[in-house]
């Protein structure tokens, strides 16, 4: 998720993983967000000021995804939440192995 609250964001970044993802869903994206797929990576730019901008993604064969989201350019964002339990990153980027 990347949360918008009373002021205008603007939110890079890439989704990589070392599988092939299989599905790519965005969901409450505006007219002016993007959002790139390839085999193995999504590539996005998203402004958000309110509600959430998701990706909801599904991969097969993968053992590690990689997070890397700038929020305004900064590294590490303030409004970045991983998961369908919100869990804000502590570093970016971030990678997850199962």
């Amino acid at each position: 998720w990347l949360g918008g609250e009373n002021v205008r964001h603007k939110f890079t970044g890439s989704i990589t993983t070392d599988g092939v993802i299989t599905s790519a869903q965005p969901f409450n994206f505006e007219a002016n967000d993007v959002m790139t797929l390839g085999a193995s990576q999504i590539d996005f730019t998203g402004f958000s000021k309110r509600g959430h901008d998701s990706i909801y993604f599904s991969t097969a064969g993968a053992t590690t995804v990689t997070f890397n989201i700038q929020q305004d350019g900064l590294s590490q964002p303030e409004n970045i939440y991983l998961g369908e339990h919100g869990v804000r990153p502590a570093i970016v980027p971030l990678v997850i192995t199962p």
